[in-house]
């Protein structure tokens, strides 16, 4: 049930602290999933301040825009009103900057926002696990609000005791290097043993596009190419984990057709100079030939690859997730240390120890105590959606 907030007393005349209103728009915003329309903003402003003059109402609203702390959607046809929203990373940052007293982090809208960024969707359990991080800690939170998941864990690595504990679960870095290189290998084999780069459905389009001697002397040209392993290493690095897609399998192919068109870039980068400015601008005959270098890879024994590609993202992820835990346990020392932590995130610290510190002889089974870890996460991102400034 969602609470009426009662009305403040003002007497007439009374004017509110400067910048009250507009945080109220910000908070107010935040506080619902979708976008806001104009009369919703208005309606709620008159229910808590009393506030009646829409002129002034659209002031703040459009100075707020300008300032990037919200986002206009106009309507689709004449006759509807604006929306507004704030959706994006940079917006989050402008009001972090602007509005510090507004703690960006209780509310579940801002919090997906971040999350997004960190590509957890493909593990549902370390998704909630990283949002009830970023929703009890505030330094955590607007730490990574400013900072990619890459430069974190670097820092990390700094850090004597996260570097030494990094360092003593080395075993993840060890088995990508070797993931890495079979699928290297792996990779380099099946390209070489492709005769036709061109596609033979579009035989006549593309041999027209591209000057004649590049068409019919490529063949040659890609059996003979060699790449790097350092190179292929930094590919996959680059590639992101598709964020929108949570089957695993579909990650793996979309990984792999991102490959194949950075690998086709790479190979044929002396031959695409060679394409008439026609061709170049045509985008259409570059996708056929990344295409066409997929499907090549994957029409024969199309599983040993994937595979390997499947256990570098998985090997990646596990390594990352882990620092992100570690760089949460320097944050929340941190916020001890300064006097900003909450009770809230004081007693989920002390029910993870409780769980976590363990006799061996005591337990039966390791899952046993990943199934309990994993069940408190559950029920406190229940508890953290509920606790929150959070209103449907």
């Amino acid at each position: 049930m969602v609470q009426v907030e009662k009305k403040e007393d003002r007497s007439p005349g009374d004017h509110l602290p400067i910048g009250k209103v507009k945080s109220e728009i910000i908070s107010y915003i935040l506080s619902k999933n979708d976008a806001v329309p104009a009369t919703d903003l208005i309606k709620h402003l008159r229910e808590k301040y009393g506030i009646r003059n829409k002129k002034n109402i659209n002031n703040h609203l459009n100075e707020l825009k300008a300032n990037n702390c919200i986002e206009k959607i106009d309507p689709l046809r004449d006759g509807f009103e604006n929306k507004w929203n704030i959706t994006k990373i940079k917006t989050l940052k402008n009001i972090m900057s602007l509005f510090p007293e507004i703690r960006l982090n209780k509310y579940e809208k801002t919090v997906n926002i971040v999350l997004k960024k960190f590509n957890f969707a493909i593990v549902p359990v370390r998704e909630k696990k990283a949002f009830v991080q970023l929703s009890l800690s505030i330094s955590f939170f607007e730490k990574c609000l400013d900072t990619d998941i890459e430069t974190l864990c670097a820092r990390a690595s700094k850090i004597p005791q996260l570097n030494e504990y990094i360092n003593r679960e080395g075993q993840n870095e060890e088995d990508i290097e070797r993931l890495t290189h079979e699928a290297y290998l792996e990779f380099m084999e099946r390209i070489h043993k492709i005769s036709d780069i061109w596609p033979i459905t579009n035989d006549e389009f593309i041999r027209y596009s591209v000057n004649f001697d590049v068409y019919q002397n490529t063949p040659q040209y890609f059996q003979n190419s060699s790449m790097s392993e350092e190179k292929f290493k930094r590919m996959l690095e680059e590639i992101k984990d598709p964020l929108e897609e949570k089957d695993l399998d579909g990650v793996i192919q979309r990984v792999i057709k991102e490959l194949s068109m950075k690998v086709s870039h790479e190979i044929f980068s002396k031959r695409l100079a060679e394409l008439s400015e026609e061709s170049l601008q045509n985008q259409e005959v570059l996708n056929k030939m990344s295409d066409e270098i997929f499907e090549k890879l994957m029409e024969k024994n199309p599983i040993d690859l994937p595979m390997k590609i499947c256990e570098i993202i998985d090997t990646r992820f596990q390594k990352m997730s882990t620092i992100f835990d570690k760089i949460f346990d320097h944050f929340y020392q941190r916020d001890v240390m300064d006097g900003s932590d909450s009770d809230e995130e004081q007693k989920f610290v002390s029910e993870m120890n409780k769980i976590t510190s363990f006799k061996i002889s005591e337990i039966k089974r390791v899952e046993d105590i990943d199934e309990k870890i994993d069940h408190f996460y559950e029920d406190y991102y229940e508890k953290c959606r509920k606790n929150g400034n959070y209103m449907k």
